[in-house]
């Protein structure tokens, strides 16, 4: 690029140093301080069980360097729990009741006793979940114990058991709140919501009603799909905006409260009742929802009826909260302090609502330090009640703690989901030069053997070089390499997420630029830390990642397939050598590894270690991102779409030669067992990949089936020693996956699916070959072993295991 500066290594302040062992030691999901592990209580984990699947051995490299990426956020498989909910009594309840604003409820509360389950939907900020809380109080038959509230939107990949929902003692007598339920597009209850009908919806309300409980989720309405299924069976509510009188009754409401217990408040009554004579409507029309009149009254009448704000000002300060953080807050510098923190907290949209507490303790911390001393302030003299003030400050802050539940650390997050955008739009604008003061103390933190700062610091980085793209991007983006690749990946990774968090498409345009330079640049260390880099792109935008990938694959690896007489060529020479006895045991050895079906043969060294990266990169998206194991097999499916294609071929072999991907993925076990009541041998698991075709269905399993069959077929144009390998480990795939639906019940009916779908294949050696590893495979043909009772159950068409829904509601 002619306009991009030179760069001078020596002065880039951002590359970390590589850290000790001890300082970079990163815990595996479930392990505690001292790396042992940790007993499970009724979630999904996954492990690495490299014995179990054939040619482990070989992969334990590989596979040792994948678990060492796993970060400290890395997502783990997580089952909802009832410690998860807060827990509202109904005393709690009362005291909310009185804030309630709105038109006859009645025909809300009636649907909800007949149906038992419900989806209220309404606007941005309209009071769904303060009247969804409230429900529980008129719901009329005395026996409600109160609600079990989850408050934070579900994540993607938490799993939901319905069938728990509606008939568990945890919940009996409870109304159970999801709030913005759909948020995050939360496999599980799309599914559930998707797939209801009439009888269903009908059996399930009946295991309510047996449970004396009821179901609400609340969502904004542009965010809940199947709204049509759902309002013909009865089951969606949405809320109509507030009539302009009710909304002054609830200005009114609001101020009296206001009034009674704030004694400030008391000092101007006189001007607050004769403002709210003059404009009491225009400012209820202006607002026009009650969480908005009720924030205008908490934080802005005060300052209109001392005068120090217009009443138009504090009007437009409910949307933005740049007056109230950079002047009005920043009084109260332990408070302002706070709400920097949190806000650096949430520099991308990789970084949840919930954040860590302690996480975000650490790093406000360290910004007091460096603020005291950039506002050259003497901390005063303090006792140990001042480290029990932060109730005071989350309430100026309007931040919420979720204590801690389950496997769940204690976490901390803005009230309103818009904080984040509109607090990052003011420090970005006015309050660039805070900004500037933190940014050599985020430079410094990059360097801490506290992975939580490193995170933090680097994802607000990434959002605040969007003030000065080539002087602070660059240098981060073109840093010369480190001691520490996969260190080094993390952070540019992480910066990226920030990057991608910024509102301004041509920073993000140009940085995505430079990333793609650097994958496709000659020098290696930087195409490798690239690549590792797009698995935490993978956490804000798995489909950018994949794309990457894709793109390193076709520009890197796939000219190698171009002409695949070359490889015939390259194999026969391979097979001449080995046959010549005065020959090196070079050439032997590379045709035994073709044999086995490694490829590694047929790549240069540094085509190998591009080829490595992807695996890894591949392989962490797959474990720790959502549906990505299943989102892996369609892309796989979409890029080979054309067989007669060099990238074609390329899928066909990293996905089934020995140490590839299915490999990979097939030694990383998922827990299929509830409890911890069993030995670690008794326990049931299945490959990631199986779990997630179990998890989303019927019609993921058609999707990885077709897959199969498909790279079945695409074998064939490889030299014959290689096409029996792959074929033979094409096989074993399978194999191994009935051995799975032996142990781990629940996902037997996925596996009978699977094999059904490929003896029914369009392809007819496709059909031949699985006919014949059912019936004459020396395993599935041992009279009384568990895979002949699978074989039988499969060539017989017994029907599989039912599918969620009917096992959801217990028939």
């Amino acid at each position: 690029m002619a306009d991009k500066p030179k760069l001078d290594p020596s002065s880039n302040p951002v590359l970390p140093e590589k850290l000790t062992d001890e300082e970079e030691r990163v815990k595996l999901p479930h392990h505690d301080e001292a790396g042992e592990k940790k007993k499970g209580e009724d979630d999904w984990r996954v492990e690495a069980n490299i014995g179990s699947v054939e040619g482990g051995a070989d992969i334990a490299q590989t596979i040792n360097k994948t678990v060492n990426i796993n970060r400290a956020e890395g997502k783990e498989r997580k089952r909802l729990q009832p410690e998860d909910f807060k827990r509202f009594s109904p005393e709690d309840l009362e005291r909310e009741n009185d804030e309630i604003i709105h038109p006859d409820l009645e025909p809300l509360i009636q649907r909800l006793r007949e149906r038992r389950f419900l989806f209220l939907i309404g606007g941005p900020e309209s009071g769904k979940a303060t009247i969804a809380r409230t429900l529980a109080l008129r719901l009329g038959d005395g026996k409600t114990r109160g609600v079990l509230f989850y408050s934070s939107p579900v994540d993607r990949g938490t799993e939901i058991s319905f069938q728990e929902l509606a008939e568990s003692p945890s919940y009996q007598g409870r109304l159970v709140i999801f709030k913005d339920a759909f948020a995050k597009k939360s496999i599980d209850l799309n599914r559930f919501a998707s797939e209801l009908n009439e009888a269903e919806a009908a059996r399930y309300s009946r295991r309510l009603a047996e449970n004396r409980s009821f179901l609400l989720f609340t969502s904004d309405a542009d965010q809940i799909e199947n709204r049509e299924r759902l309002s013909s069976l009865g089951l969606l509510c949405e809320l109509a905006p507030i009539p302009a009188d009710l909304l002054v009754e609830g200005l009114q409401s609001k101020v009296e409260h206001l009034l009674s217990s704030r004694p400030e408040a008391e000092e101007h009554r006189a001007q607050i009742r004769s403002l709210l004579e003059a404009e009491g409507e225009r400012i209820a029309t202006k607002l026009g929802t009650m969480p908005r009149i009720t924030r205008f009254v908490q934080e802005l009448l005060l300052m209109v009826a001392k005068g120090s704000l217009s009443l138009d000002e504090a009007l437009d300060r409910v949307d933005d909260l740049g007056p109230w953080f950079l002047k009005s807050l920043a009084e109260d510098f332990a408070a302002w302090s706070y709400v920097l923190a949190l806000t650096l907290c949430h520099a991308t949209a990789a970084s949840s609502e919930r954040v860590a507490w302690i996480d975000f303790d650490q790093l406000r911390q360290v910004l007091t330090r460096v603020l005291h001393r950039e506002l050259r302030r003497k901390p005063g003299e303090r006792n140990p009640s001042c480290l029990c003030g932060e109730e005071e400050l989350r309430q100026v802050a309007a931040a919420e703690i979720d204590q801690a539940s389950g496997g769940e650390a204690c976490a901390i997050r803005f009230r309103e989901k818009f904080y984040p955008v509109r607090l990052w739009k003011s420090l970005l604008g006015p309050g660039r030069q805070i900004l500037g003061a933190l940014m050599p103390a985020l430079r410094d933190l990059l360097r801490s053997p506290v992975p939580s700062l490193r995170i933090t610091a680097a994802r607000a980085l990434g959002r605040i070089a969007e003030l000065d793209p080539y002087g602070l991007a660059m240098p981060l983006i073109w840093g010369p390499p480190g001691d520490d690749r996969q260190l080094r990946a993390r952070i540019l990774g992480q910066f990226l997420q920030g990057v991608l968090g910024s509102n301004a498409s041509s920073y993000k345009a140009l940085c995505l630029r430079e990333l793609r330079a650097t994958l496709s640049n000659h020098d290696l260390e930087r195409t490798c830390t690239g690549i590792l880099c797009l698995s935490e792109i993978g956490a804000a935008d798995p489909s950018l990642a994949f794309q990457e990938i894709r793109r390193v694959l076709s520009t890197r690896l796939a000219p190698r397939f171009e002409d695949l007489g070359k490889i015939y060529r390259r194999v026969e020479l391979i097979e001449r050598a080995a046959r010549n006895p005065a020959d090196t045991t070079e050439a032997l050895s590379a045709l035994l590894r073709l044999q086995t079906g490694n490829i590694a043969p047929l790549l240069s060294d540094r085509e190998q270690e591009i080829l490595e990266s992807v695996y890894i990169t591949l392989t962490d998206l797959c474990l720790f991102y959502d549906d990505s194991a299943m989102a892996l097999v369609d892309r796989l499916s979409e890029w080979s779409q054309k067989p007669d294609e060099p990238l074609a071929h390329l899928v066909t072999l990293v996905a089934l030669s020995r140490d590839g991907l299915i490999d990979i993925l097939n030694s990383f076990k998922v827990d299929m067992t509830r409890g911890n009541e069993l030995e670690a041998d008794e326990r049931e698991g299945c490959s990631a990949i199986l779990y997630w075709a179990w998890r989303l269905g019927g019609d993921a399993t058609r999707r990885l089936g077709k897959f199969f069959e498909n790279l079945y077929s695409r074998t064939s144009p490889f030299p014959g020693i290689l096409r029996q390998a792959l074929r033979k480990r094409w096989l074993s795939a399978l194999k191994t996956w009935a051995r799975q639906a032996c142990s781990a019940v629940a996902c037997r009916g996925t596996v009978i699916d699977l094999f059904d779908g490929l003896i029914s294949a369009e392809s007819p050696e496709v059909r031949q070959e699985v006919l014949h590893l059912l019936k004459f495979d020396p395993d599935f043909a041992k009279p009384g072993s568990d895979l002949e009772a699978l074989a039988i159950e499969i060539i017989t068409r017994t029907p599989a295991a039912p599918r969620l829904l009917a096992a959801l509601a217990g028939d």
